[in-house]
């Protein structure tokens, strides 16, 4: 009996993208403040000497692309066409940090395969989300292109590019824990 896959995904490192994104200095004051109503804080950095997303509320622990949620396929197609593919990395461009204030906030990525694993998402809107407030699901991030009052941030250059990993999720892993 193969396992149930809650979803299939391109694992970042969220250690290794938040240090990527410290390149561009206006998202991460962006980045650094969603969980704050107030705008004034620009540190990056708790006086301890503790990363804000790691200590602050509401940012994403499991930093991924959702490939396809188990919900959206039958287990036995899913293993069909990612059990061979498991471990497979997997170049992830962001290309911009879009949010809606006070609710939630994700990176709109570019997925590269090579061919190598299937690259459409079930996801209109392909993206990592970073940040969710209090009473908010990761999965609303998946609206943000659809509400009028969510806000974009472009990167100024080339796209930052890191390396991900295609994994299963089981029933017991989240975005948060």
């Amino acid at each position: 009996c193969k396992p149930f896959i809650k979803l299939v995904s391109i694992d970042v490192d969220r250690d290794a993208l938040y240090q990527l994104l410290q390149k561009d200095e206006e998202m991460m004051k962006i980045i650094a403040n969603l969980s704050s109503s107030s705008s004034s804080t620009t540190t990056t950095t708790t006086t301890n000497g503790d990363v804000f997303y790691q200590t602050q509320p509401g940012y994403i622990k499991n930093t991924h692309v959702t490939v396809v949620h188990g919900s959206n396929a039958k287990q036995e197609e899913l293993h069909r066409l990612y059990d061979s593919k498991l471990g497979t990395r997997i170049r992830v461009e962001i290309t911009g940090l879009l949010w809606k204030p006070n609710v939630v906030a994700a990176l709109a990525v570019v997925i590269t395969t090579h061919g190598l694993v299937p690259t459409t998402t079930t996801n209109e809107f392909v993206h990592i989300t970073l940040w969710c407030a209090n009473g908010i699901s990761p999965f609303d991030s998946n609206k943000l292109i659809q509400w009028e009052d969510t806000k974009e941030y472009k990167v100024k250059k080339d796209p930052f590019v890191l390396d991900g990993v295609l994994t299963f999720w089981d029933k017991n892993k989240t975005s948060k824990s």
